[in-house]
């Protein structure tokens, strides 16, 4: 049962990121890049997460 959690998890991580890439259109491979990783430092550092307690994946490790 663990995996399928972790597995719904990380396919709910990646249409997030898609759709956040998705917004706009990325003329150059650096833009792409700059938005995927501001998503990512997002996600890490100030989006709260109610399975980790509604604490950031920074707060937690």
């Amino acid at each position: 049962m663990q995996t399928l959690q972790t597995q719904g998890k990380i396919e709910h991580w990646h249409r997030s990121l898609k759709n956040q890439i998705l917004l706009k259109n990325h003329h150059f491979l650096s833009g792409l890049e700059d938005r995927i990783r501001q998503f990512v430092d997002y996600y890490k550092h100030e989006h709260y997460h109610e399975s980790l307690n509604n604490l950031t994946p920074v707060d937690v490790f």
